[in-house]
């Protein structure tokens, strides 16, 4: 079994895109990694650097069906250390949400099932994860407020830092 893995394929394991490997090669965020002949070949990098990245980086799951909201999450969420995946429906977060990643950040008004229906299927799954609510609708998000799995309501107007720095509290706790 190869020791290390490319670019490419460090970018599919950890749903990233090829800039941002190379970015955090840079960075140094890989120590190991290294570009063979003389540095201008592509990166290469250490497989077990990879998969520490997957066990030690807390993940989120951004359920929201307006797709530049939802990557306007994921990049917050980024900027301060998590791996993200965003999902338009309740349907597929559902796959990722047996996984059980770290945080959830779910809006409520999503095609066919809500995100209500969502924190329904997690109580009944006994799947214990933090959510944090993103609603623009301010009267059905205070109705989450009291739900035991929500750590936070937040206007999806919310400011990109302070969206990302609610999620590290959130984690921390």
């Amino acid at each position: 079994m190869p020791t290390t893995y490319t670019v490419q394929e460090a970018a599919e394991i950890l749903d990233k895109s090829i800039r941002t490997i190379q970015r955090w090669a840079n960075q140094g965020k890989f120590p190991g990694a290294y570009k063979p002949g003389n540095g201008t070949s592509p990166w290469v990098i250490p497989r077990n650097e990879v998969h520490d990245i997957m066990d030690s980086t807390p993940v989120a799951v951004v359920v929201e069906d307006d797709y530049d909201a939802g990557e306007i999450a994921q990049i917050a969420l980024e900027r301060v250390g998590f791996i993200t995946r965003l999902c338009g429906s309740a349907k597929e977060a559902k796959m990722f949400l047996e996984a059980e990643p770290d945080l959830i950040i779910l809006d409520l008004a999503l095609p066919g099932e809500q995100g209500e229906d969502i924190l329904e299927w997690l109580e009944k799954k006994g799947i214990d994860l933090p959510v944090i609510v993103l609603s623009a609708f301010e009267d059905r998000a205070s109705k989450t407020e009291d739900h035991p799995l929500v750590a936070q309501v937040l206007k999806k107007t919310v400011a990109f830092s302070t969206l990302g720095a609610v999620a590290q509290r959130v984690i921390e706790q």
